[in-house]
Parts: structure tokens; sequence; C-alpha cells
């Protein structure tokens, strides 16, 4: 068994206090005593559960442990007396049982001992009392890190001289780890339900974290005055200071040890940008099936180091290039290329999309407001350049109002977002032959409809620049509208 001994004299002082209403020969041995001892290993006591004082008392005591004190005993023989005595015992009692407990291994084993605020009888009650009161102070507990620093409010008399504009929060520093760790008391300390793996990427996080082993939902941890850390908690933690300087590869270690089956408290779960940025949530998120730099466009697309399924399961989309063109982010950014501040970086991560999603002319009729530079360095929508090396380059005047796109360029990338290698053709089915529904916004659309016979098929040139020749090619005429 493992024991702790209390012995103690009393002054003559005390013994006038204490033994006043005690026989005379208990005032003649002033001294007490108190003896707690534990089962090494976990089982029943091997005596009854119940006061000795020394010999087996009635006042039942419903911990783990055997107590041998010194207690007055009533004129009975079987219960304690009450009074002073016994009031200064109950305290020697429980200082001697924290002590107990300093000394025994650090294992969840500890939680057992921890008393319940419930006794079987008076005097149980009372001792439970004495010992819960100290317990929560006492550094008791194995820690993964150090406990949080203690802020203390000071008061008047703290100070030699009071000054107004002194801080009232004074910060005292966290004391070092001693040999063998970190150790806490229970108000000091926090526990997460969660796996071993998951706790030691938490420990650099959550202060005083306890480490795997002991339970979260244990009745002692309450009365210990242990935090009990939620996942959602865990969650709004990860911010500030506590993250700083966190790479993406940390993220991924991070959800690789997470739980997935409650999406509910990850859903603010941070996550790292391609782009740098660090949001809240991974809901709306984008992870590229193809690696692309696409941070020009304002996406928010998941830095491919920090890639993980875990943010697929709480709301992250998988994204292919078509899929990323779809986007509405893509087609505002599009959209107002001409008016951005580096057009030239959202050309570059547009053209990069078309290309790795295959992109043939015609498509993506939007793609064609893409502000690209001409070989003149000057910015022009897209469908408002020609191919350096295309039939249309050649046949049209130098001032029809078209530019000629970079070379440096790919060719098929180029024509796909709108640049012109021809003449622009546009193609509708169905069409009313009703000039107020049918406008496509060609030369003489108007006189084209009059003369049509019953059609359903709209086959047309988007205009008719003009040319530089009275010839369209070698092959023949431009097709009409």
């Amino acid at each position: 068994m493992a024991r702790r001994l209390g012995l103690g004299e009393f002054s003559p002082d005390e013994v006038a206090a204490y033994f006043a209403d005690r026989p005379t020969e208990e005032r003649a041995r002033p001294y007490w005593s108190v003896r707690w001892a534990v089962p090494e290993q976990e089982g029943p006591l091997p005596v009854p559960q119940v006061v000795h004082a020394p010999t087996p008392s009635d006042e039942p005591l419903d911990l783990p442990a055997l107590l041998i004190a010194s207690f007055p005993m009533a004129t009975d023989r079987r219960h304690v007396a009450k009074g002073p005595l016994t009031d200064f015992l109950i305290a020697r009692v429980a200082e001697a049982y924290v002590l107990l407990l300093e000394e025994l291994p650090r294992t969840p084993r500890l939680l057992e001992l921890v008393p319940a605020l419930m006794g079987k009888g008076e005097l149980d009650a009372r001792i439970r009392r004495a010992i819960l009161r100290l317990l929560p102070d006492v550094p008791l507990l194995p820690a993964l890190s150090a406990p949080p620093p203690v802020v203390q409010s000071p008061s008047f008399e703290d100070a030699a001289l009071y000054d107004p504009d002194a801080a009232w929060q004074v910060e005292h520093p966290v004391r070092e780890p001693s040999d063998d760790g970190w150790v806490v008391s229970g108000r000091e300390a926090s526990v997460v339900n969660g796996s071993g793996e998951l706790l030691a990427v938490l420990a650099s996080i959550v202060p005083g974290l306890l480490p795997a082993g002991w339970p979260a939902r244990h009745p002692a941890m309450a009365s210990l005055g242990v935090r009990r850390v939620e996942l959602a908690e865990v969650v709004d933690q990860l911010s500030g200071e506590a993250i700083e300087g966190r790479d993406p590869a940390w993220w991924r270690s991070l959800y690789d040890v997470l739980p997935a089956d409650d999406p509910e408290a990850l859903g603010a779960l941070p996550v790292p940008l391609a782009d740098g940025r660090l949001v809240r949530g991974p809901r709306g998120t984008l992870i590229l099936t193809t690696p692309l730099d696409l941070a020009p466009l304002g996406l928010r697309i998941v830095h491919p180091d920090a890639a993980h399924p875990l943010l697929l399961r709480l709301g992250a989309f998988e994204a292919t290039p078509r899929a990323v063109l779809d986007d509405p982010h893509t087609k505002n950014a599009v959209a107002q290329s001409m008016d951005s501040d580096d057009p030239d970086a959202v050309a570059r991560a547009v053209l990069s999309l078309v290309d790795a999603a295959g992109l043939t002319a015609g498509e993506e009729p939007w793609l064609s407001e893409l502000a690209l530079r001409g070989s003149d360095g000057s910015l022009y929508p897209a469908g408002e350049l020609l191919l350096a090396e295309g039939a249309l380059a050649g046949l049209l005047a130098d001032d029809a109002g078209f530019g000629t796109a970079d070379s440096s360029y790919d060719s098929r990338v180029l024509t796909a977002v709108g640049v012109l290698d021809g003449f622009a053709v546009v193609n509708d089915a169905d069409v009313l032959l009703d000039l107020d529904s049918c406008d496509h916004d060609l030369d003489e659309e108007d006189l084209w409809l009059e003369s049509l016979p019953p059609s359903t098929c709209l086959p047309s040139c988007r205009s008719s620049p003009p040319s530089a020749t009275s010839s369209w090619s070698p092959t023949g005429p431009p097709p009409s509208p």
C-alpha cells in the first residue's frame, strides 16, 4: 500500500483551545496523528470502509483509502466526538490526503481517488468537503503543454504607492516544467476528448492540456476544476498568436487527426488558401485537381499543401479547370479585367485555366471580354484581337479597330477565349423570324431576315470589318449575312 503519515504536537495554547471539552487523560497526551493508505493495485480495500481511530469505528468513510487518525471519540467509543479538536483533525486529514495524492503515480487512476461531494455520514461529508477545497489548486495532473499564465488583479495593499495609471491586471510568468514534464493543478488543466495524435498537435494551442487516456467526462474532472474543451471550442482557439506562422503542411497534419464525424463542430475550421489568406470554414473553398496559379482571380483555392479529404466532407469542392471557369468569381474577374490593377496576371490565370480545360473556340463566349495585351502593348478585349498569323490579320485594313494578339500565347488558347483567326460566326438554332425577337447585333440583320426563306438555323458572321483587299480568301467569298 502507498501511505502518508502526519504527526504533530499541540502547544499549550492549542491544548487549551482544542481540549477544553476533553477528559483530563487526553490533555496529558498532546499529540495528534493522521495516516492514509491506498492499495497499489486496483480493487476493494481489505478492511472495512470506516474511520479508524485507531480501531474501527462506526463512522462510514466511502473513499477507496484507509484512514487511521487520532480523532476524539464520544462516550460510546463508536463515533467521533464533535468539537474543536475534531475540526482541527479534519483539516489535517485533508492535507495529508492531498499530500498522498501528490506522491502517487500521475495516471488516470488518480481520478478514482478524488472524492465526490456526497458522503455516507456527517464526518465523511466533512472530510470530503475539506479535501475538495484543497484539490483544485494542487499540482497533480500531467500536461502536454504549459499552464496558462496567472492573471491577478492586485489590491491597494499590494502596492507601496497607488499609481492611478498602473495596469490593474498583472500577468505572472509561466513556471518552468519539472524534470518529468509539466504538472498542473486542476484549475490550470484542460481536457479534450480525442486521440493521442490529435492531442499532440493541439498541445501548442490548448494550455495545460492533459494527455490521452484521461477521460474528459469523468466526474472527478469537475471536482478538480479541469476545463473540458469541446471540439468546437478548440476550433475557435485556432486564431491569433496560437497559429501565427503555421505553414499549410501543419494545417494538413491537423486535418489528418481531427475526427470527421462531427461536421457541425468543424464548420469554422480555418483553411489556408493558395494566395496566402487564412479563411474560416471549408464550405465554398476549392481544391484544384490540377495545380495552377489562380491567385489573381480572387478564388478561395485551398493551398495544395493543405488539401485534405476532410475539407471535402466539410463543404469544399474538388474543382476541375472547367468547374473553376464556371465559378462566379472567375466570370467577374474576366468582366472586370480591363479595370484590374494587374490585368496581365488575370490573363495568365484565365489562359492557364482555358488551356487545362481544353476549351475550343466559341465554347464560352463570355471569355471574349478578357483583357489581353496586344503586340503594341495596349490592352484589348480578347474579342477585339486578331491572331498575328491568322487568315484575318492580313485581310483587314490597318484602321479596322482590331489589335494583334501577343504571339507568346498559344494560338489554340487564344482562339478559345475569343481572339479572331477568321470571321467570328454566330450560330443560333430555332430562330424566330421576327424582327423584334431576332437580334444578334449583326450588320444589316433586319434586311437579311426579310430575304430569308423559312429556316430554323442561323449561321452568320459576327461583323463585317473593312477589308484591305477585295477578296476574303483564295477559297472563296466570306459568308454573307
